[in-house]
Order: structure tokens, then C-alpha cells, then sequence
């Protein structure tokens, strides 16, 4: 049986709301068993005409059927279609307007329709009613707003030309607050609902569909709570202050074609969720990134940073063979992607046998894992990995928190990563690799530790070494005697770095920006592509080399006391504050070690300094105060003749060997050198060229513990042996015994060099001078006869370098 209602036109003032069918009060429209149709009915106003923005005229809304309250309850079928016609354009006309509020409540198998717009300022969906038998009932229906046939008749307006105006074809109802009780509420088909927010009440397994349809409710929040489901088909917009899914909220999205490019649902607001229950829909689709969500405003942002994790979204799916996974989910660029046709495992160690091979059954489903396939590693399942034979996956994700870590072994047969692979590690915590691995795919070093325990567990590129990013805030530890190479394009660290005692870490290309390191073993900087080099602060006891590249770290205070070496004409290695006080072996081969303007650099007992040049460039030290303590060595050396070119030693065979103790081996740039009481002077075929300063002699009274001077052993030296060759210096002091007894100022000073210096060659005939006029310090009467097969190469090829600086 259908009820028809139709063809009445209605001009009953209400509330200044006209109405085909009109109440000044509540309409009830309840318990009736066939079906109700409201068509072809009109509605006139009185109400005078006011101003809708632009120039548009417009009067008073009515509707086809108008009430202060209207309740449309328990009815097996409710129909509004092809209500409200236009007459003369100057009117906004509904098929229902309700000043109040509106109660639409379907009984189970029921449906409430609409093919024409609505008003009301409150709207209550689904809500108990009360039978024909006065028996409460919930309300599991369907409330359906519907565009498929609307035509020409919403939110027509005049335009400023006389004509009708169409703003929207599609069918747009404003329902004000919206409550959402049960059943079903379906927006589809280019309809779209207004209003001031929508609820949908937990546990009330209420679903919401979206079909080509959209929700506008501007800076009002749309909350599902739990137990409910969002439902998208096609492509949908919401506009809301934030989208909640509450926990244990279904979203149901059937994915064709159109979302390769058009997402399922644009969403301008913000989303949050604690735990989502994702079923999609694939039949159909072929290989390729489907837009689940598109949030206009940006995306992970809005995301609860625990919240978007395996054990918070759960993704099932049907028509597809790879099986649903939550780690095909893809954040990208402000949308969430669903991404088929690449197969996601997820492991498990389901048969808790820790095996990770092509038999055992420990990923997603309790399968075997497959080659090619992209896997995960989250927080269930933690512990060891034992890698048996050659495994080639697409790519490797860890995404653990602390205390629930992964170290991958090997299997006693053998076990490897090899292919294109590379590995991505998140979340806070540790992944260890023991593993020699041979793949080439960048390691990316996104949050949390990596142990590196082998010296390609992370495999190796084209250029022999492996390529690794690592973030702020990461970090990177090498240790178990490793020595791992970076040698791969676009290496960049920013976390913290720390190398343990019997460990390498070499990076011969750029990116070393760590915010800290921690060098107990070796940290390597080989070549020039590591030039220009910035890091944070430096601390440990182990080494820090440099080879032909240029290195700075921002401080190092006293908390690096372990060995420099810096190798290579162009080597550099600076300290932009912080002084050094340490035993190590500071080793300066031809390149510049510079530190802070206000710091020093300590040598104590046990350690060295040792400066030589390389070719014809010296070694070069820039510090405030050098401090070489009893125990100590500070020692410069010019090259090897055997390493001089042809060219070099012809230029030697033309010269006067008359000055070969002229050649600097190293160049200091301090204000104050202080050599110590026990300290050892060594000079093999250089000198040292001190630039200003003060010049500290310091022995004691007693014969035993004087400076210990060390000179070449192959070596003729000149009456006047020149040991340290001056600029503008201000002063030099002799303390002996604890005190100062000279300070010389514009005079040539003799005293006897047996009481401050120790060594070959100094006996009691020889001098120490200081000769002010030309700022050099000499000894004279040195006893030093050289074994005559190596003199003359040696006294030809200083005097050549000799030559050479002097002509420059």
C-alpha cells in the first residue's frame, strides 16, 4: 500500500515558513506500514525579502512539509521526491523545514528518504520510537539523502541579471547538531549534508556511508565513537574542525580505479584516532598507490605519533590474494595510500624458532616469506633474527620500541641480505646487524639505535662501501672490532655517533653532522670528498683520523684525551672551542690542526706531538698555549729524500749544502710554548717555526730530569745548530730549579746547554744562544757525526727545500 501525498500547495504562514503540509506546533508522521510518498507538493511564504550576500535576493525558506517539531517515526517507507518547485526564483524552498527539531527514525528493514533538501536547526537519526502497540523500538534503519534526482530546484537564487542562478546541482540539507543513534545514515549519490557537527553513539554499531556524496560542517568536530563505521564509496569530501574515530571504529573503503588518482575522501580538518579497524574492498584492482584519504591541510601532523602503529590499525581485506596489511599503508605527501601489487609481510615468529628463511612460517598468516616481498619488523615478535641463506627482500622496515629490540644473526650454515634491499629503521628502539650482508640499498637511520656488529652488515655499494642517513636524534653505534666504509652518495649523519675500542668507522664522502661522537675506536675521514666536513662535540680515548680532508667538530673540552691524526697537505682538523689535555699521539703530517682562540693543547706524559711536513708543506699547530709536560715528546720532521721528485733532487745536486738545519718541519702558532723538565725536544732534519709568543724553558736543578733533546742522527750539523726559529718573539725564559733566571730582551745570551738539555751531542762545550736581534734559538758545539753513506743524500735535499723557500 503506498500513500501518496501530492499536488497540494500549501500557504499557511508558520513561523513565517510556508508548508504544503504545515503545523504551528509538533507533526508526527509515525507507525504507518506501507508507504509514504510526499511528491509534487509546494509552498508559498510571506515573509519580506532580504539580502543573501552578492547582490542575490532571496525571501524566507518553506517547505513541503513545515513544522515547529517534526518526528517521522516507525514507518516501513518514507518518501520525499519532486517537492518545493520554484515559481518566481526568490525563494530557498526544502522538502522539509523544521524550525526545531527533526526526528527521523527508521525501524529495522525501514527506510526514510529524501530526493530534496532539508532544514532543521536540531536532528535526531535513529533514535528509539514508540510503536503502534506503545512498545519501545530501536531504530536500525535507513535514513537516505540522495542527489540521483534533483534538478534545478536547491539553492536557486536571482542573480543580479534578473535570472535564476543555480549554486548547486547536487542536493544539500542543513540538519544542524546531527545525533546519530543506529541504523544507517547514507549521504550518496551528489548529495551533501550542512551542519554544526555530527555524533555517532558508541557501541551503536551506526554506520555512515559516503557515496559521491560530501559532509560540510565547517569548525565543527564529526565524532565516530567506538564500536561504529565510516563507510566510503567513490570519491567523498568532509569539512569538519576534526574527524575522530574513536577506538575500535570500522572504516570501510571500497577502492576502484578513480582512487589511483582522486582519493576516497578529501578531508579539510584534522584526524585523530586510538585504534581503526581498516576493510577494504580490492576486487578489481590492479598494482599501483590507491588514495584512501587526502587531508587538504597536511597529514601525519594530525596523527597521534602512537597511535598509527600494527598494533593500533588493523587492515582486512577481501579479493585479494597478497592479503591486506597494514603495512601497505603508506603516509605520503598529506594522503594515506593503500598500495598493491607489492607483497608486505609482517613478522611474527610464529613458530618461535626465530628462523628467518624461505620455509619457515614465522610472517604475516604464519607463511614462509617470499624474495622480492617488503618486510617488517615491529614489536611483535622482538628478540633475535637468525637470517638461514641468501634473503633478497624489496625493502626491510624496523619499527620497534625500546625494549622490545632486534639483533639479526646468522644461521651455522650461513645467512645474508643480498640484492637492492635497504633497510629503514624506526621508532625508539635498537636493531643490532652481526650479519655480513651484501646488499646495496641506503640504510636510513630514521629513530632509535643501530649496532652495527660487522663490517658490511650493511652491505656495500658500487663505490665499496656502504651509504647510511641517520637523523637527528638517532643513533649509530659501531663496535665488535667492525670497520664500516661509507662510501655511498648522499651519506648523511646528524645523530649521535659512538665507536667502541677495536671498532672503525671510516666515511669517505660528505654528511658528517653527528651531534655528538663518542670515539673509543677509530673514526676515519679519507679523502677529499669529505671535505668541509661540520660535526658537535667530540669525546673518548680512541682516534680521530684525517686524511686529506677537512674536518671541524664544534668542542671537544677535556673529554677527548685519545690520539689526532692529520695527513696530507690540504688535512685539516679544527676545533672551534675547547682545549686538549691528554696522553695521545697528536700526529700533524703536512696539514693544519687548529683550535679555538682561548684554547690549549696539553701534552702530557706518555704522549707526543709530532708535527713533519709532507713535500715542501710543513706541518702547521695553531693553539693558545702548547704545554708539553715531563713525558712527553714534541717532535718535527722534514720529508724523506727518497720521496723527493726528480725534479727536486736535481734542483739539491746544483746547491750549496751550507744550510740544511733551515728547513721548517713544522710551524707553531701560539702565544706560549712551554717545554717541561723531562719533556723531549726532537728535531730529525727540521726545525720548528714559532710565529710571536713566549718561549718557556722550564728544567729542574737536577742533572736528571732535564729537556731531553733528540737531533737526526744523519746529520752534519753547523757550529750554530738552529732549533727553533722565531717572529716578533716577546720574550724567552729559562726557570731552573723552579725559577725564572732569564729573560732576554734585545741581546745575544749564552748559557751552558748541559743544564737544561739532555741528549746526543751535548756535552759541556755546548752552548744554548739566544739571539734576540734575529729571534733564533741555536745551540752551539754539537757533537753529532752522521754515517757518512746517508749525509750528503740528506744535506741535498734539505738545501733544496731550503732553496725553495727562500725564493719564495
Amino acid at each position: 500500500m503506498i500513500s501518496t501525498i501530492e499536488n497540494i500547495c500549501g500557504d499557511i504562514p508558520i513561523n513565517a515558513n510556508g508548508g504544503a503540509l504545515a503545523v504551528s506546533g509538533r507533526l508526527d508522521i509515525t507507525n504507518n506500514t506501507g508507504t509514504v510518498l510526499f511528491r509534487n507538493n509546494k509552498a508559498q511564504v510571506y515573509a519580506p525579502a532580504v539580502s543573501y550576500g552578492d547582490g542575490y535576493i532571496v525571501q524566507s525558506c518553506g517547505g513541503a512539509v513545515a513544522a515547529d517539531e517534526l518526528y517521522i517515526q516507525g514507518n516501513s517507507e518514507v518518501i520525499f521526491e519532486k517537492n518545493c518547485e520554484i515559481e518566481n526564483g526568490t525563494f530557498r524552498l526544502r522538502s522539509l523545514y523544521v524550525n526545531n527539531k527533526l526526528t527521523l527514525s527508521a525501524p529495522k528493514g525501514g527506510h526514510i528518504t529524501f530526493y530534496d533538501s532539508v532544514y532543521s536547526s536540531s536532528t535526531v537519526l535513529n533514535a528509539d520510537y514508540t510503536d503502534a502497540n506503545g512498545i519501545t523500538q530501536h531504530a536500525t534503519g535507513d535514513i537516505i539523502f540522495t542527489g540521483a534526482e534533483t534538478e534545478n530546484h536547491l539553492r536557486n537564487i536571482m542573480g543580479e541579471d534578473g535570472e535564476l542562478d543555480e549554486i548547486e546541482a547536487s542536493q544539500t540539507s542543513s540538519l544542524g547538531v546531527i545525533s546519530l543513534y543506529g541504523g544507517s545514515l547514507q549521504v550518496v549519490d551528489g548529495a551533501k549534508i550542512n551542519g554544526l557537527g555530527l555524533t555517532v553513539a558508541a557501541n551503536s554499531m551506526a554506520q555512515v556511508l559516503l557515496r559521491n556524496a560530501g559532509m560540510n560542517h565547517d569548525s565543527y568536530n564529526i565524532t565516530f565513537n567506538n564500536n561504529t563505521t565510516l563507510e566510503l564509496q567513490g570519491r567523498n569530501t568532509i569539512t569538519a574542525k576534526n574527524l575522530t574515530l574513536g577506538s575500535g571504529v570500522s572504516l570501510s573503503v571500497a577502492l576502484t580505479e578513480e582512487n589511483l588518482e582522486h582519493a576516497a575522501l578529501t578531508l579539510r580538518g584534522d584526524l585523530s584516532t586510538d585504534s581503526l579497524t581498516i576493510n577494504l574492498n580490492l576486487e578489481g584492482t590492479a598494482q599501483g598507490m590507491y588514495q584512501i584519504i587526502n587531508m587538504v591541510d597536511g597529514a601525519e601532523a594530525y596523527l597521534s605519533p602512537n597511535a598509527w602503529t600494527a598494533e593500533n590499525i588493523t587492515v582486512n581485506g577481501r579479493n585479494n590474494t597478497a592479503g591486506a596489511s597494514f603495512y601497505n599503508l603508506v603516509w605520503q605527501e598529506g594522503a594515506l595510500y593503500y598500495v598493491t601489487g607489492i607483497t608486505q609481510q609482517a613478522w611474527n615468529n610464529a613458530e618461535g624458532n626465530r628462523i628467518w628463511s624461505t620455509t619457515a612460517l614465522n610472517w604475516t598468516g604464519n607463511t614462509s616469506f617470499n624474495n622480492g616481498a617488503n618486510v617488517i619488523f615491529a614489536d611483535t615478535g622482538a628478540g633475535e633474527v637468525i637470517l638461514s641463506g641468501e634473503l633478497a627482500p624489496g625493502s626491510i622496515t624496523v619499527n620497534n620500541v625500546a625494549n622490545n629490540d632486534y639483533i639479526f644473526t646468522a644461521a651455522e650454515n650461513g645467512g645474508k641480505l643480498t640484492g637492492a634491499t635497504g633497510i629503514t629503521k624506526k621508532g625508539y628502539g635498537e636493531l643490532t646487524i652481526t650479519t655480513a650482508n651484501e646488499h646495496t640499498g641506503n640504510t636510513d637511520l630514521q629513530e632509535g639505535s643501530l649496532n652495527v656488529h660487522h663490517s658490511t652488515a650493511l652491505g656495500a655499494t658500487a663505490e665499496g662501501g656502504a651509504s647510511l642517513t641517520a637523523a637527528a636524534g638517532s643513533t649509530l653505534r659501531i663496535g665488535n672490532d667492525s670497520h664500516l666504509v661509507l662510501a655511498g652518495s648522499g651519506n648523511s649523519l646528524a645523530g649521535v655517533v659512538e665507536v667502541s675500542d677495536g671498532s672503525t668507522l671510516e666515511m669517505k664522502s660528505g654528511g658528517y653532522a653527528a651531534t655528538s661522537s663518542t670515539v673509543h675506536g677509530t673514526l676515519a675521514f679519507t679523502g677529499t670528498a669529505a671535505a668541509t666536513t661540520a660535526a658537535g662535540s667530540l669525546s673518548g680515548t680512541g682516534t680521530v683520523k684525517i686524511t686529506d680532508s677537512q674536518v671541524k667538530f664544534a668542542s671537544h673540552s677535556d673529554s677527548f684525551t685519545g690520539n689526532l691524526e692529520i695527513t696530507g697537505k690540504k688535512a685539516s682538523l679544527n676545533f672551534t672551542s675547547g682545549s686538549y689535555k691528554g696522553a695521545g699521539h697528536i700526529n700533524v703530517n703536512g696539514g693544519t690542526l687548529t683550535f679555538g682562540a682561548s684554547a690549549d693543547l696539553t701534552v702530557n706524559g706518555g704522549g707526543a706531538l709530532n708535527m713533519a711536513a709532507i713535500d715542501d708543506a710543513p706541518a702547521e699547530l695553531t693553539a693558545r698555549y702548547l704545554n708539553v709536560k715531563s713525558g712527553a715528546i714534541l717532535s718535527a720532521k722534514q720529508i724523506s729524500p727518497e720521496s723527493l721528485s726528480p725534479s727536486i733532487k736535481e734542483m739539491a745536486m746544483e746547491s750549496v749544502p751550507a744550510a740544511a738545519n733551515e728547513n721548517v718541519g713544522a710551524i707553531l702558532n701560539c702565544t706560549r710554548l712551554t717545554l717541561n723538565a723531562g719533556a723531549t725536544l726532537e728535531l730529525d732534519n727540521a726545525h720548528f717555526d714559532m710565529s710571536g709568543g713566549t718561549l718557556i724553558l722550564a728544567v729542574p736543578k737536577s742533572s736528571t730530569s732535564k729537556i731531553e733533546l733528540v737531533l737526526a742522527p744523519d746529520v752534519v750539523y753547523a757550529e750554530s745548530t738552529r732549533i727553533l726559529l722565531f717572529s716578533n718573539m716577546s720574550s724567552i725564559t729559562l726557570i731552573y730549579d723552579g725559577k725564572t733566571i732569564n729573560s732576554i730582551n734585545g741581546s745575544i745570551y749564552n748559557l751552558n746547554a748541559t743544564d737544561y738539555f739532555t741528549g746526543a751531542g751535548i756535552t759541556a762545550a755546548t752552548n744554548l744562544v739566544y739571539d734576540c736581534g734575529q729571534n733564533v734559538l741555536y745551540l752551539q758545539g754539537v757533537e753529532i757525526v752522521p754515517e757518512p753513506a746517508t749525509t750528503t743524500l740528506s744535506l741535498l735535499a734539505l738545501s733544496a727545500l731550503a732553496a725553495r723557500r727562500r725564493r719564495r
